[in-house]
């Protein structure tokens, strides 16, 4: 889906012919080996059927032969559709997850976002993200969290609320783009927030291509203020070398390690490592998907200081979590 999504917006772009704009629409039919004991020529003529079928349902379409992932690829266009007015009519809410340090006092939160979707009430992130970082939508929304983020801090900011950061999620999409650093500076001017309570999760998956690129930027926004954390660490790319040439001011224990920590062997020497490693560099270290008071004593006694997870709270409605902060 998204190799013949690429060829067709290739296709749809416009061209001159003696001084006028001309157009394709692309119909695209998809047939998937294997599926069955089929020959070169039958898997070609189900792709053309599925072509076929593309033309019928109005042209510039994309279909499978295979009916259960026609309906999957229908279900991500829908969603998608569904999204885009979503972005226009503002649909989407944030929620706040608090982050907690080693007193059991709240220091900072994540932003999430949620969907209020017309139909189907509140939807969390794991129902449209995936299908959202297929499309540049993953960038339109990453921009909405970031300006309503923003937006947000200076509120508190003129109401007294005092949170030493609040901590949000950027795609490498996003990071990549060429404006992204003009557009931040934009949404700051805009909002009045300080760039200095502002906290910027990126995962390791940033440094797998581009890596001058993003690099280039990540120092960009530091130099305006903003903090940088590695979110998911040793997960992903996990090459060490950007620890020590990037200004990162955390690392964020996965949850995946923190799940198992008290079973798992593995799990346990990992943390402990990430923990020493971010001591070391003087960066701050924060476990999340903390769920038990096992995990938060077990992680306490490895050094880890920081905290967010069930245990202490899920992520709230803004106004819940001013309250959350009054108790703190």
């Amino acid at each position: 889906m998204a190799v013949a999504k690429k060829i067709q917006q290739e296709l749809n772009k416009p061209y001159v012919l003696n001084g006028t704009p001309m157009h394709f629409t692309t119909s695209i039919g998809i047939s998937v080996y294997p599926d069955g004991n089929l020959s070169a020529n039958e898997l070609i003529q189900q792709a053309d059927t599925a072509m076929y079928r593309s033309k019928n349902r109005g042209k510039n379409s994309i279909s499978f032969f295979n009916r259960e992932m026609q309906s999957a690829a229908d279900h991500r266009i829908k969603i998608e559709s569904q999204l885009r007015t979503a972005l226009q009519e503002n649909q989407f809410e944030l929620f706040f997850q608090p982050q907690m340090d080693a007193t059991g006092q709240c220091y900072g939160a994540e932003a999430l976002i949620r969907w209020q979707h017309p139909q189907k009430g509140l939807l969390s992130p794991g129902e449209f993200i995936p299908i959202a970082e297929q499309s540049d939508l993953i960038s339109l929304l990453d921009l909405w969290v970031i300006k309503e983020a923003c937006r947000q801090l200076k509120e508190w900011q003129q109401n007294g609320t005092i949170l030493q950061h609040l901590a949000v999620n950027v795609s490498s999409r996003l990071l990549r783009k060429g404006n992204f650093v003009a557009k931040f500076e934009e949404i700051l001017r805009e909002t009045g927030a300080n760039p200095e309570a502002l906290m910027l999760e990126v995962t390791e998956r940033i440094f797998i291509d581009k890596v001058e690129k993003v690099a280039y930027v990540i120092r960009q926004l530091n130099e305006l203020g903003i903090a940088f954390s590695i979110d998911d660490f040793g997960t992903g790319y996990s090459s060490l070398s950007y620890l020590k040439s990037l200004p990162f001011r955390q690392l964020k224990i996965d949850r995946e390690f923190v799940r198992d920590i008290l079973t798992d062997g593995n799990d346990d020497a990992i943390v402990e490592t990430i923990i020493a490693m971010a001591n070391k560099l003087n960066m701050w270290v924060i476990a999340e998907g903390v769920e038990t008071e096992q995990q938060l004593e077990i992680l306490r006694q490895k050094g880890c200081d920081h905290y967010q997870g069930y245990y202490f709270s899920r992520p709230l409605t803004e106004r819940a979590f001013r309250k959350l902060l009054r108790r703190h």
